[in-house]
């Protein structure tokens, strides 16, 4: 506070994060920001529905009122009003702060929205691994993930699908379990990823229908079964999508 109060309101340091709604970080995103008094273009470091980090010239200080006009990939332009809260020094070419918005129409909510979904949509690769003994499974609901424009793998063994959770780096966001994966049961690879794995949902494909309203058996999340139709794959995309930017951040390229 010493810090920011004897350079009359600008840090000497990185700007603190304390947002708590999912952030992105588009490629090529820009922003307009004007003052009474001033404007310039910054770059756009990431952004979420209630703020925006920029990176630019001049430099404003915290407590500024600003127009920001925002040209995001994919994205409608949206101009936008708010308050700097934080703001650090930098070169003589580039400065960094925090504009809080000071309200998001229902349509900007939209808009934000579907850049959160395509952005990580585009850094999360792939989405879904297909893991089953069997090859015929395997194949077939790969095809009809695909099908879907869903990004999928597969994995044969255990060992396999170890490898591939860790070639996506966490980017994993649900595994579709065949009754056995090598010499294992896929209650028991469900187990493991319980615990190694917490955040990927778990998907158990069964081979015959047994609906009958009950609850998928633990370890699992869901149990996809037969025909495999497109609307019960797309849910189960859909609900691992939505828990998964429920996390503190998703990343791209800055």
């Amino acid at each position: 506070m010493d810090d920011f109060a004897a350079q009359g309101g600008i840090m000497t340091h990185e700007p603190i994060e304390r947002r708590r709604a999912v952030r992105v970080r588009p490629m090529h995103a820009k922003a307009v920001c004007s003052t009474h008094h001033a404007g310039g273009v910054y770059n756009i470091r990431d952004v979420s529905r209630d703020a925006v980090l920029l990176e630019g010239r001049p430099r404003v200080p915290a407590g500024t009122r600003v127009s920001l006009h925002m040209l995001l990939p994919g994205v409608d332009p949206m101009t936008l009003t708010g308050r700097v809260l934080r703001a650090s020094t930098g070169s003589f070419s580039s400065h960094k702060m925090v504009v809080r918005f000071s309200s998001v129409s229902a349509d900007d909510e939209d808009r934000f929205a579907d850049l959160v979904e395509r952005e990580w949509s585009r850094v999360c690769s792939p989405r879904s691994i297909v893991a089953s003994s069997s090859l015929s499974v395997r194949l077939e609901l790969m095809h009809r993930i695909s099908q879907l424009g869903g990004d999928v793998t597969r994995a044969s063994s255990p060992i396999e699908l170890i490898h591939r959770l860790e070639e996506a780096r966490g980017r994993c966001l649900v595994v579709f379990l065949g009754p056995t994966l090598g010499g294992c049961t896929g209650a028991e690879i469900a187990t493991f990823l319980a615990t190694a794995y917490p955040t990927v949902r778990r998907v158990l494909v069964t081979l015959t229908d047994h609906s009958d309203g009950s609850r998928p058996p633990d370890p699992f999340h869901a149990a996809l079964e037969p025909p495999w139709g497109e609307d019960a794959i797309q849910e189960e995309l859909r609900y691992a999508r939505q828990s998964a930017v429920r996390s503190p951040m998703v990343t791209g390229e800055a």
